[in-house]
């Protein structure tokens, strides 16, 4: 099910502006076991072909600001 909310000049905050998406690629912590990490891999490159966005079903309350 597709769903669009229009936002009107009343309705938009400093929020309502074009962000951007960070996505935590880190390595690292306890992800090498014991054996620990082989370093001799980097540096490598990954590339992201596909992200997906969710979004609230209730956007409209939260933009009204009724939480």
């Amino acid at each position: 099910m597709r769903r669009s909310l229009s936002l009107t000049l009343k309705m938009k905050t400093k929020q309502a502006k074009w962000m951007y998406l960070l996505l935590n690629l880190a390595v690292g912590g306890n992800w090498g076991g014991t054996q620990g990490m082989d370093e001799s891999i980097y540096p490598v490159q990954m590339l992201v072909d596909y992200v997906r966005v969710y979004q609230s079903r209730e956007i409209e309350k939260l933009i009204q600001g009724t939480y």
